[in-house]
């Protein structure tokens, strides 16, 4: 008789097949004995047949034509009704090794065979309630549940120091303004793989830094239920601030967006109709130097009017006139923080976050003893999380400070503004000044008088500076 072996596992933790091996080994040598000839062999591993998830050596089975299947145990080949009924389709019968004879061709071997499967599905679908509530309890006893090593841990839960550095000077370039893409970009030149050895990209980045994990905050069902039991790679108060950060709809960009390349893009305005302006290129000649420009890119990028062509300004024209004006204001020593929040107000937006957690500690701590269900547990917190991310905001636009402060301390701002990434300029300008072009005229070149720099927050009559300034 020709028979078709069928081997399933549904867990492989390690994904090293042992499970699969070992049927296989065992029908094999099974077969050999009864006689009968192997035609072919399908497998399925690491894959449940409870859940309904695709087999795709199953549904190859199903076509195989195969004059008998045989299984180490039918449960291998099916646990569901839905899945039974397809065999009985075949009209062919099922050798178990260790489950005996499955006769699809009679009405009593099918009747056999779906009360078996019935009763394959009920201890399924027991096994996965009881599992549900094994993961609740280890959730609430704040156990680690991870089958892979995570960025910044060990599989035991200890620190992955080298790691667990990298994520720490992550979040501090993100909080003192860096982009994603910048910092993922720094690591990969750096040479900081993934935990699986691969590149970084500003999403993956994303996942690792907005992870609670990297905080010790042990989370089931979406819900922080409690402190867990490994060694976070972040404190808690620094990952508070920068998942507020991340957790603004302006940072969730596509994607696929091009990294940001330009100083002033959408920060400059047009001076006739207000709009920010965009990047462009002048392909059709060769650029041509500005009146008054110190640079010129061989690429030939302009900003212009978003909204239409009120202005076509030379890009490094913009760039030179915002940065040398405030050169020029800082070693003068008239520019000065804008920010206008104290110390104490600081403090105060700390405490409340700090109360605010310690509320939802406590929510936690109530759910961990049995007094609250994860529903009870969810709606609890969600005003009190509202309330802690309006906080974590604020408290966000204050942590920007060291950035700022630290260029304006610098003894060289010159040689400072060149260290700086390209997302710390940007956030300096938008601090401190508004930018702002105006047409030239017809016949007329671009020259630094039509770009108009003014210090933000400032009173009435307060200095404004022109490119001739």
């Amino acid at each position: 008789m020709d028979v078709a072996l069928y081997v399933r596992i549904s867990l492989d933790r390690y994904g090293n097949q042992e499970g699969v091996e070992n049927q296989r080994e065992a029908l094999v040598e099974w077969c050999s004995r009864q006689g009968w000839r192997i035609v072919g062999i399908y497998e399925d591993n690491d894959i449940s047949a409870t859940t309904g998830a695709r087999r795709p050596g199953f549904e190859a089975l199903l076509r195989s034509g195969a004059e008998a299947i045989a299984v180490w145990h039918t449960d291998r080949l099916v646990r569901t009704n839905r899945d039974l009924e397809r065999v009985i389709e075949l009209g062919i019968n099922v050798y178990a090794k260790e489950a005996g004879h499955l006769d699809l061709s009679t009405p009593a071997g099918r009747a056999v065979a779906r009360t078996v499967t019935a009763w394959a599905q009920y201890e399924g679908e027991q096994k996965a309630i009881r599992q549900r509530l094994s993961n609740a309890a280890r959730a609430r006893k704040g156990k680690r549940w991870w089958a892979t090593r995570p960025y910044g841990n060990e599989m035991d839960g200890s620190l992955n120091q080298a790691e667990a550095a990298v994520i720490q000077r992550a979040a501090g370039e993100l909080i003192g303004g860096a982009s994603l893409y910048g910092i993922a970009k720094r690591l990969n030149e750096e040479g900081h793989p993934t935990a699986r050895g691969g590149k970084w990209t500003g999403a993956l980045l994303r996942q690792v830094l907005q992870n609670p994990r990297i905080a010790g905050v042990r989370v089931y069902d979406g819900v922080e239920v409690g402190t867990g039991d490994w060694e976070a790679p972040l404190d808690m108060t620094t990952w508070r601030t920068m998942k507020a950060i991340l957790d603004r709809p302006e940072r969730n960009t596509n994607p696929v967006r091009k990294v940001r390349k330009h100083l002033l893009v959408s920060l400059a305005t047009c001076g006739v109709c207000g709009s920010t302006l965009k990047s462009g290129r002048r392909r059709s000649t060769p650029p041509r130097r500005a009146i008054g420009a110190e640079r010129v890119t061989p690429l030939g990028y302009y900003l212009t009017c978003s909204s239409g062509y009120h202005v076509m300004i030379p890009e490094p024209l913009v760039d030179d006139t915002v940065e040398g004006f405030i050169f020029t204001l800082v070693d003068m020593a008239e520019i000065e923080d804008p920010d206008t929040s104290t110390p104490e107000h600081g403090a105060t937006l700390v405490g409340e976050a700090a109360a605010l957690r310690e509320r939802l500690t406590e929510a936690a701590a109530s759910f961990a003893e049995g007094v609250l269900t994860i529903e009870q547990l969810g709606t609890i917190t969600t005003g009190l999380r509202g309330r802690l991310e309006e906080i974590e905001r604020s408290i966000a636009e204050t942590e920007k400070a060291p950035t700022l402060a630290r260029f304006l301390a610098a003894e060289d701002a010159k040689r400072e503004w060149g260290r700086m990434s390209l997302d710390e300029k940007r956030q300096i300008i938008d601090r401190l000044v508004q930018v702002s072009v105006h047409p030239a005229g017809k016949g007329r070149r671009y020259g630094r008088e039509h770009v108009i720099v003014t210090l933000r927050r400032s009173e009435p009559g307060s200095r404004v500076a022109t490119a001739g300034v």
